[in-house]
């Protein structure tokens, strides 16, 4: 369905045709073939295929991955503004996706944009005197392109390379796929949803995060976030009855669910980051309760998907990368924020929860290992600050703990708050390599509170600020911790 979304409706005549040629194929080219032949094998490894097979799957795909990477490294600088062009950049930006490399599909969705544009597959104009094949050709990846485009600039926080005023064409587009099953399915209106979802997350990025949006008044973006808001529930709404026209995938149907699910979790985290833009605002109180609201649809859907990630090693990856890290996951934030202020045990489990199943996908990417470990951390002191608020409130409700907890972090809180233990001094020659050393990075507004490793690095998470209103989130708790110092039998640990 992936090769059939970009006009490849053909592939096996597609490699028959580049094959014949291979001495003299272009960078392009064989970054198109390794792409396609990559996806055949991730598909096939989900086939319920025997042990031997699979490794030989997974190994095919790995090397076409290699390929794909090894082909965008050499690609030109200057690229002609043809759709096989445009293909062969999507397709890499796919598998890049795949890998956990947003920046680079970025890159990749930025030329091909450009080459769209300057081709006019944008424009009425430019398609006078076009045959209709060629018409619905360009318009199929310039659409493809545009909804990439706006789902990672919303994740990496920049501004879209697709101006709205060079658009003028009608924003619908539809392909050829045949499920093997049923024969080939209209998909108009399966697009048409998706370009509706698209431009909302544009306008959300435009209207509530870009530096502009920023500076604006605070009236200005409760009117934005209000019409925002109204499009997105529209969008939830209709999803149901949308999703009933997904095409049975005959060959691998655990990725027509992954889309599926996928799909409804990114509406829910639109709605969380239309309403977090305006409840994060001081002195808002508007959308606060919606807000959560949101968060928790997210989290719940989440949670009862955490079966696709059983099913096997590219179902699990897939799930990850184009559902939870493809845009800025803020629903865990607003749900930590919220029991920060609640002390709502119910949302700290919810939390907890999200981040036990993410503890089974760890292989995936070093960049879920990192966002795994953020979270696992900020649930961390969220338990104890709302145990210690309960203790001081003389509540008899118990704390869960942290499944799998880990033992750096409690090892952290223990020497900060240790109980019948006098702190220890730092040795001088400890001190002076810790000064040397560059410091790491924090994870609330007091030094003195656990940091994260020293190989955190927070541009790798992509540069979208995911807390956005929330960047004290941890001093909300400080004066509460510092209790503990007083309190050598508050029985936490």
């Amino acid at each position: 369905m992936l090769c059939s979304s970009i006009g490849l409706d053909d592939i096996a005549e597609v490699c028959r045709r580049e094959y014949e040629h291979l001495d003299n194929i272009s960078s392009i080219k064989f970054v198109l073939i390794s792409s396609i032949l990559y996806h055949i094998f991730e598909e096939s490894s989900m086939l319920g295929v025997s042990t031997e097979l699979l490794a030989e799957y997974k190994a095919h795909a790995k090397l076409c991955r290699a390929n794909v990477d090894t082909g965008l490294a050499n690609l030109p600088l200057l690229l002609s503004s043809t759709a096989t062009n445009v293909q062969g950049l999507l397709l890499g930006a796919f598998v890049s996706i795949d890998q956990s490399r947003p920046a680079v599909a970025w890159q990749l969705c930025t030329t091909a944009a450009q080459l769209c544009i300057a081709a006019g597959f944008q424009s009425v104009s430019a398609s006078m005197h076009k045959s209709p094949e060629e018409i619905r050709l360009e318009r199929i990846l310039f659409w493809n392109v545009y909804i990439l485009d706006k789902a990672l600039c919303l994740r990496l926080n920049r501004g879209s390379c697709i101006p709205e005023y060079d658009i003028d064409i009608p924003a619908e587009f539809s392909f050829h796929y045949d499920d093997g099953a049923t024969g080939v399915h209209d998909t108009k209106g399966i697009t048409k949803f998706w370009l509706r979802a698209s431009i909302a997350q544009g306008r959300i990025y435009e209207h509530l995060y870009s530096p502009l949006a920023r500076n604006t008044p605070a009236e200005t973006r409760v009117a934005h976030a209000k019409a925002l808001a109204a499009e997105c529930r529209s969008l939830l709404q209709e999803a149901k009855v949308h999703q009933e026209q997904y095409p049975m995938n005959e060959h691998a149907p655990i990725l027509t669910e992954i889309f599926r699910i996928g799909e409804e979790i990114q509406l829910s985290v639109n709605l969380t980051l239309v309403y977090q833009a305006v409840s994060a605002l001081d002195g808002q109180e508007v959308f606060k309760n919606e807000c959560v609201e949101a968060a928790r649809r997210a989290m719940r859907t989440h949670k009862r998907s955490t079966h696709l990630m059983r099913v096997g090693p590219y179902a699990k990856s897939s799930y990850i990368n184009w559902t939870i890290l493809h845009t800025p996951f803020a629903p865990f934030f607003v749900i930590l924020r919220h029991v920060l202020e609640t002390l709502s045990i119910d949302d700290l489990v919810l939390l907890q929860e999200f981040i036990e199943s993410l503890s089974h996908a760890l292989d995936v990417s070093n960049r879920l290992k990192r966002f795994h470990q953020l979270c696992h951390v900020m649930c961390e002191v969220a338990g104890l600050f709302v145990g210690v608020k309960l203790k001081l409130n003389n509540s008899s409700v118990t704390v869960p703990e942290m499944p799998q907890a880990l033992d750096n972090v409690n090892d952290l809180l223990q020497q900060k708050f240790s109980i019948d233990q006098a702190p220890q001094e730092q040795p001088q020659r400890q001190y002076l390599e810790t000064q040397e050393a560059p410091p790491p990075v924090v994870v609330g507004g007091d030094p003195s509170l656990p940091g994260m490793p020293l190989e955190w690095d927070p541009t790798t998470m992509g540069t979208m600020d995911w807390t956005a209103g929330y960047e004290n989130i941890l001093n909300l708790m400080q004066d509460e911790l510092q209790i503990l110092e007083n309190y050598p039998n508050a029985g936490l640990f």
